[in-house]
């Protein structure tokens, strides 16, 4: 998964991502997540963490990470991206239908944040 250079640190400083799972990649200063971390973000487990990282900050509700499910099927990432729906919305985020097919189809291809 490909990242702003600005997004990777402050994932890396809010403690959500481990710096060794970073690299720079050639095209555009971009950085890349190493394949376990893109993994965990596009299964929900890297959002689901961040929301809740944010949410404590910002006094919301976090994420119920003890049901969210590891297993990287697309059965799995759509459970997950379900439960992520109402966090996501107390952040004035909306989950566009479209878009949460296309995580859960997957692919390595033009992952972006």
């Amino acid at each position: 998964m490909e990242l702003s250079s600005r997004v990777g640190a402050w994932l890396v400083k809010l403690g959500i991502v481990d710096p060794s799972a970073v690299s720079i990649s050639s095209r555009d200063g971009k950085v890349v997540l190493d394949d376990t971390t893109s993994i965990e973000f596009e299964s929900g487990l890297g959002f689901a963490t961040l929301v809740s990282v944010l949410a404590a900050q910002a006094g919301l509700e976090p994420a119920p990470m003890d049901t969210f499910k590891e297993t990287p099927t697309a059965v799995t990432k759509l459970y997950n991206w379900n439960l992520l729906e109402p966090v996501l919305k107390a952040f004035s985020v909306e989950l566009d239908p479209d878009m949460k097919a296309l995580i859960v189809a997957g692919g390595k291809k033009d992952r972006f944040l």
